[in-house]
């Protein structure tokens, strides 16, 4: 039967909740002081639950057994812009303040609805956030995409340029990023430059005759023993 509801937000800080096959809302979850812009559904320790997130950068779990809230949390200053499920974490993007100018961050919470991390993104309003291969951060607003490692260093992989604008950014497939932008679709490959590095000199060592051992001479060489992974388009 889940599946065949329908959940949004509505501008009159209400949470409605429609059968498909009816017009009228099956459930009407109230309370949110602003208008409601994100939802999400995820698991928590209470069951299946609903995260809504609002103009005033309020988010609110609700357990979906009893409609119920379990968790009231203050996550950002202002407008929630996007929410985002990855292996059961929950991750907010919203507008916050950051050295005295409005930016958005990106925070990741636990189960009890605790910050445990955070990225000032330093983009005003990040409107979509995923996690891409399982260990990169991917921002996007209308400025730029941003692509940010585990140390929180961030690569720009496409930027607006006159009057082009960043309309969305999706995953095409494991190792591809979507762009549509106003004026254009770009498709942006990510290169690990150790693997590619490691190949080339294989490719050459081949070529050369040379035996595999000089592969690894060259490698540390070239590469040193403190190397930290980067995304490059």
């Amino acid at each position: 039967k889940g599946d065949r509801v329908v959940i949004g937000g509505s501008w009159d800080g209400k949470v409605y909740m429609w059968d498909i096959s009816d017009a009228n809302p099956v459930r009407v979850l109230t309370g949110h002081p602003a208008p409601v812009k994100k939802i999400a559904s995820f698991e928590t320790r209470h069951g299946k639950s609903l995260v809504s997130g609002c103009n005033n950068g309020e988010l609110w779990v609700w357990d979906l057994k009893r409609f119920t809230v379990i968790h009231k949390v203050q996550a950002h200053l202002e407008t929630v812009c996007h929410l985002k499920i990855h292996g059961g974490i929950l991750m907010s993007s919203g507008k916050d303040t950051s050295n005295g100018r409005k930016s958005s961050s990106v925070k990741i919470w636990d189960r009890d609805m605790k910050s445990v991390d955070e990225v000032q993104t330093g983009q005003e309003f990040v409107n979509k956030i995923f996690v891409f291969q399982n260990r990169f951060l991917v921002t996007a607003s209308t400025q730029a995409v941003e692509v940010w490692d585990k140390d929180s260093n961030k690569t720009v992989v496409e930027k607006r340029q006159n009057n082009d604008i960043v309309v969305s950014v999706t995953p095409l497939n494991s190792d591809t990023l979507l762009v549509a932008k106003s004026r254009e679709v770009k498709m942006i490959r990510y290169v690990n430059k150790k693997m590619f590095l490691l190949k080339s000199l294989h490719k050459f060592r081949m070529q050369m005759g040379y035996p595999p051992v000089i592969v690894k001479y060259i490698f540390e060489t070239l590469m040193g023993n403190n190397v930290q992974e980067k995304s490059s388009s």
